[in-house]
């Protein structure tokens, strides 16, 4: 998950200072069929590096997921 990180760092416009990663999945049902997601929780400090490519993941979200509801990014100050 850090090495993800790092790679999509530039990408989305930020540098990584610390990260806690704790990794769970999501499931549920939907239309008699049993869904199984595994996903990541990521907490830590960024760097803003490109406020305009971030400013478009905090708009449209990040990773693959993002139609099931993960992908939020949350910043605090």
């Amino acid at each position: 998950m850090y090495d993800w990180c790092d790679a999509q760092a530039a990408r989305y416009g930020f540098a990584p200072l610390l990260a806690d990663v704790a990794f769970t999945a999501l499931e549920f049902s939907h239309a008699g069929q049993r869904y199984r997601i595994p996903h990541a929780l990521i907490e830590g400090a960024l760097e803003v590096r490109d406020p305009a490519k971030l400013r478009l993941r905090l708009i449209h979200g990040m990773g693959s997921y993002r139609k099931v509801g993960l992908g939020m990014l949350r910043l605090m100050e």
